[in-house]
């Protein structure tokens, strides 16, 4: 069993109230990454586990080669579900969600974690990742927009614009209110469309390197979601390979 989860932007010191960066990587997480699990158990069930809640009966785990089996894999949580499934296991998506703290208060580490997050994801489920660009609205309603005025149609321009914001924050509302329960429900569907198009610009990032920083240390990303330690390779260590590719 696994939870989804909503971003919780936590109070900085600087100032009265929450960080903009770290509050758009909160809505970013309570509603596109909820939007798009729920999408991918509608499609293909439910053949994953997300991090901050994963429940499984040990001797399932066991069975199915224990926590070595997901060890040397950057998304050791989709991978435990992915395990689970492939074992027969059914993985059940909990209606309860949880709150999830986002720490990163500034541009740089926020967009930093989301690129490494999306850069997984191009490794773990590549087709899906794929698939993920045609679940952007802003970046197509404003290229849309701009094609419209150059075109002398500013009419036309505005109403594909704010089409496409309202489209955003209407999804917001609705994730955001019926899925993880946003106390902060408004505001932050006002906010999403802002994190629809940085969005955007981090999916294609994710397609500009194989390398993630994690925990002050720089990992190769390989075929599967596994990672090699790119100070280990240095030194001639051959690739890890989990047990499920020999």
């Amino acid at each position: 069993m696994t939870c989804l989860y909503r971003g919780v932007a936590l109070p900085v010191t600087t100032f009265k109230g929450r960080s903009f960066w770290s509050s758009l990587e909160a809505v970013g997480m309570s509603i596109e990454m909820s939007s798009g699990v729920l999408v991918a158990e509608m499609l293909e069930g439910m053949a994953f586990a997300l991090g901050p809640t994963m429940v499984v009966r040990r001797d399932c785990l066991d069975r199915a080669g224990g926590f070595t089996a997901v060890g040397e894999y950057l998304g050791d949580d989709f991978m435990l579900g992915n395990l689970m499934a492939a074992h027969g296991h059914k993985v059940v998506l909990s209606t309860h969600p949880i709150e999830h703290h986002i720490l990163n208060t500034s541009f740089v580490s926020s967009a930093r974690h989301q690129i490494r997050w999306m850069r997984g994801t191009r490794f773990s489920r590549p087709k899906g990742h794929f698939g993920t660009v045609l679940t952007f609205s802003m970046p197509y309603g404003l290229l849309a927009a701009v094609n419209a005025l150059a075109l002398h149609h500013p009419v036309l321009a505005v109403f594909l614009f704010g089409w496409s914001w309202a489209t955003r924050v209407a999804l917001a509302a609705l994730v955001g209110g019926l899925v993880v329960r946003d106390p902060h429900l408004w505001g932050n569907a006002l906010l999403y469309p802002v994190r629809d198009l940085l969005g955007f610009l981090f999916w294609n990032a994710s397609y500009l390197g194989n390398d993630v920083l994690w925990r002050g240390e720089v990992y190769e990303l390989l075929r599967g979601g596994l990672i090699r330690n790119r100070s280990h390779a240095a030194d001639g260590d051959p690739v890890p390979l989990g047990p499920s590719h020999p």
